[in-house]
């Protein structure tokens, strides 16, 4: 599996450059909210705001093709209980993905 797969967006978009970066910047700028409310919330308490934050970055993911993004944060979303070094680990590899996509949006010059 590919960190992006941009096939699915521009396929809908119909190739339409300017809706494709929009929808891109739209993207950047709520996953780096959701990745603050992730790490705000790993905090081995706050458990719902956790998954509910795993949650919304997941739908972001998927829509734009970001599927390793998207399996990460359904992992998040679905872990029970609410250790703070499991959600950390979880955390780091959250983040670790998204700059890989960042990484990916700016080698198709999206970015």
């Amino acid at each position: 599996m590919t960190i992006l797969d941009l096939s699915g967006m521009r396929a809908y978009l119909d190739g339409d450059k300017e809706e494709e970066r929009e929808i891109i910047q739209v993207f950047v700028s709520k996953a780096q909210k959701d990745l603050e409310a992730i790490k705000a919330s790993c905090d081995g308490v706050s458990l719902e705001a956790w998954q509910e934050s795993c949650h919304s970055l997941k739908g972001s993911a998927a829509l734009l093709g970001a599927f390793i993004l998207r399996d990460l944060c359904h992992e998040g979303e679905t872990m029970g209980g609410c250790d703070v070094t499991a959600q950390q680990a979880v955390f780091s590899r959250i983040a670790e993905a998204y700059d890989a996509v960042l990484a990916a949006l700016n080698d198709e010059g999206l970015l």
